[in-house]
């Protein structure tokens, strides 16, 4: 994230959300050469580099207000990367200050579902796939969720991936509208949710420790993914990384039984697909996995029955006492 300064010239109203479309207005000097002079930018708030945006520009954007006016000061080394002032020609001048003045003109947002057609609503949550998994790379998880819930908000309830409702004798299924493409692009995106919420489980148990608290968040959210997973497989049975993410879920809350039955489905899946000489390293993580929760699912089987014997000789320890008459 670039280090910059604010100073607010003129507040702003309300401020843009992720993926809103915004307009500013950018001047920008480095030290004092003026290098851009009153130039208008329109890109999708929190991805700006996909329009050819500098980063610098999108976070500070990201703190606007509308029809806000402000200056952020920076350096070419904290507030541009390497890329950045390479193509800006500004490599040997990386500390020079670095001066913005803003002016946030127009926020749009995202249409809402019913106002797009089909295609459209393909298109955006191709989009918001494409951006998930970018924010997947960078570990940005909960944004990335966020991300694929956009794309799945618009596909799930679109009649390109609904089954036909049967209407008399007469339906006939192969009349469907379900379109192959736009139902494998709903199954990614349900897959991919599923994969950053057990990430972001994962990073609950690290940050809130052995806590009732933390043990109760991390649960909601393995549960949360097991839901995921499971509408996912619903669309695409086929598909072996829903399958192993469903079994790490499982595993996160001690259901290895059932960990174990996703585990062995998604390995079979992987050894008759392509992925087994694409990624041989799957396979071998999925069998040390498998490997993993059959002994730690003995081991609670075993402790459930000692606990269970302690319990009957608890209780009948002193019967001999009990059965003498008095």
């Amino acid at each position: 994230m670039a280090k910059f300064r604010k100073l607010i010239t003129q507040q702003g109203t309300q401020k843009p959300s992720e993926h809103d479309r915004v307009t500013v207005i950018l001047s920008l000097y480095v030290g004092d050469a003026l290098k851009i002079s009153a130039q208008t930018l329109t890109f999708d708030l929190g991805h700006a580099e996909d329009f050819g945006v500098i980063k610098l520009v999108d976070e500070v954007v990201e703190t606007m207000g509308f029809d806000e006016q402000c200056t952020a000061l920076s350096s070419c080394k904290d507030g541009l990367t390497g890329t950045e002032r390479k193509l800006m020609g500004l490599d040997s001048l990386s500390e020079e200050e670095l001066r913005l003045q803003l002016h946030l003109t127009d926020i749009q947002k995202l249409n809402k579902f019913w106002q797009m057609s089909e295609t459209e609503k393909i298109l955006v949550a191709q989009v918001m796939k494409r951006r998930g998994n970018k924010l997947v790379q960078a570990k940005k998880f909960l944004r990335a969720f966020r991300t694929y819930k956009l794309g799945i908000d618009l596909l799930q309830g679109s009649v390109s991936v609904l089954e036909p409702i049967p209407c008399g004798d007469n339906s006939d299924p192969s009349k469907s509208s379900r379109d192959p493409h736009a139902c494998e692009l709903l199954n990614l995106c349900l897959s991919n949710a599923g994969l950053c919420l057990l990430h972001l489980g994962a990073a609950s148990g690290q940050n809130r420790g052995c806590t009732e608290e933390g043990e109760a968040v991390t649960r909601r959210l393995l549960l949360l993914c097991i839901k995921y997973c499971r509408r996912a497989i619903d669309l695409d049975q086929t598909y072996p990384k829903s399958w192993f993410r469903l079994a790490k879920a499982y595993a996160g809350l001690r259901e290895f039984a059932e960990a174990i039955e996703a585990g062995q489905k998604s390995l079979e899946l992987i050894k008759n697909s392509s992925l087994a000489s694409q990624n041989p390293q799957l396979v071998e993580e999925v069998k040390s996995r498998l490997t993993s929760w059959r002994s730690s699912y003995v081991q609670d089987r075993e402790a459930e029955r000692a606990a269970v014997r302690n319990t009957v000789i608890g209780r009948y320890k002193f019967s001999d006492a009990w059965a003498t008459v008095t």
